[in-house]
């Protein structure tokens, strides 16, 4: 049996330093790469803005309550976002003129359905959008029958963290008062 087996010879100094160059070089070109896609991954892609969100206040019939749709949702920080809310709901809510005024937006104004304009009437505001902790109010104009009011606006938020909208016109006591009808939350990250 010994005789079959075949003897080893040592690997030479030069072989030896050739596979230890390999070695590193596919360790650099790994960790490189690693590295590249590792920055990338953390960095994410880059929202330059302007973004869009759409939003709708319609009454919901399967709980009988006017409501925000979605009521919680998320935009990026540091970047101008477009809002525009279609308003379904052709009732009238009479509101402190305090909350007739769009305030906080970029420009301090917003689009009702195709006319900029700075204030809505404090009898033709059916639901507001507002945050109060960064001071932003925006009326939203009443359906015309079965025409909905569109309202467009644009805000920059550079603070991230979560705040707390409402509705400031007194459309349903129940509506009011339940997250996610006419109260929600929007992430700002």
């Amino acid at each position: 049996m010994q005789g079959d087996m075949k003897t080893m010879r040592p690997i030479g100094r030069g072989a030896e330093l050739g596979l230890l160059l390999i070695v590193a070089l596919i360790g650099i070109i790994v960790g490189a790469f690693g590295g590249y896609m590792n920055g990338y991954m953390s960095s994410g892609p880059k929202i330059t803005g302007p973004l869009h969100i759409y939003l709708a206040t319609a009454f919901d019939p399967y709980t009988g309550l006017d409501k925000y749709f979605p009521a919680n949702f998320t935009i990026p920080a540091g970047v101008d976002v477009l809002l525009t809310i279609t308003n379904y709901d052709n009732g009238t809510n009479t509101v402190d003129p305090v909350y007739s005024t769009v305030q906080g937006t970029v420009g301090g104004t917003a689009t009702v359905n195709g006319q900029v304009v700075t204030s809505v009437q404090a009898d033709r505001v059916t639901h507001s959008f507002t945050i109060h902790s960064l001071n932003i109010n925006v009326p939203i104009a009443a359906a015309q029958g079965q025409t909905p009011a569109v309202v467009s606006f644009t805000l920059h938020i550079d603070q991230s963290g979560t705040y707390r909208w409402d509705c400031m016109a007194p459309c349903d006591p129940d509506a009011m008062g339940t997250p996610g009808f006419m109260t929600g939350s929007m992430g700002v990250a």
